[in-house]
């Protein structure tokens, strides 16, 4: 198999993840959708219900744009109409929700060409300086750096000053190694990034991480 491409059974799990989402898109409900105590279009309820699952989830580019891009072909081929709840109307907005998976797959499709050429700059050891960022990971506030590496700082108890630094933002010139399963160490950014605490996305923080 290529890299970075989609297996079968990775295929397959897509297209059940896709009907479970399609059944949902298709069913009107007579309420009105909320954000938190804000009323939003149904676009963007559904949209942001569809970013959390895919950031929270950690799947890579390639994976979301595969599902993307099945769920939209999907309610294209079976003429799936879906409803907004507003004041005194129904209005169908599916091409505006086709509209924002468009979008969405941009985002990403170009998200994965910048990764790329990010990766062969560096194999061939010729990183131009104007594309390195200077931040590698952003989080919503200093706030959540310090709580993050209070969380975290037991495991580096020789090194936390270079944690501190990493979650500031910083380039290290040597790795820090995490002491016990790496799956701890990424369930911790993974619920930072479900709960709108990183600012990065869930492909830069695998890639910082």
């Amino acid at each position: 198999m290529k890299e970075n491409e989609i297996s079968k059974e990775e295929k397959a799990l897509i297209k059940k993840l896709v009907d479970i989402d399609i059944q949902k898109l298709k069913t009107f409900n007579n309420v009105r959708y909320a954000i938190g105590e804000h009323n939003v279009t149904r676009v963007s309820f559904e949209g942001k219900r569809i970013a959390n699952f895919i950031n929270g989830t950690g799947y890579d580019v390639h994976f979301a744009l595969e599902y993307l891009n099945c769920l939209k072909n999907g309610i294209v081929q079976n003429k799936i109409k879906i409803y907004d709840n507003a004041p005194y109307e129904a209005p169908n907005v599916t091409s505006k929700f086709i509209n924002w998976v468009d979008k969405e797959m941009l985002k990403m499709e170009l998200e994965a060409l910048y990764l790329n050429r990010k990766e062969n700059q560096n194999k061939s050891g010729k990183v131009l300086k104007s594309l390195t960022p200077k931040i590698l990971i952003k989080f919503k506030n200093e706030d959540t750096v310090h709580k993050l590496h209070k969380l975290l700082r037991g495991y580096f108890s020789c090194d936390e000053n270079e944690l501190l630094n990493a979650l500031s933002g910083q380039h290290l010139k040597n790795p820090l190694i995490f002491p016990h399963n790496q799956n701890k160490f990424v369930e911790v950014f993974k619920r930072a990034k479900y709960n709108n605490l990183i600012l990065s996305s869930s492909t830069e923080i695998k890639f910082w991480i």
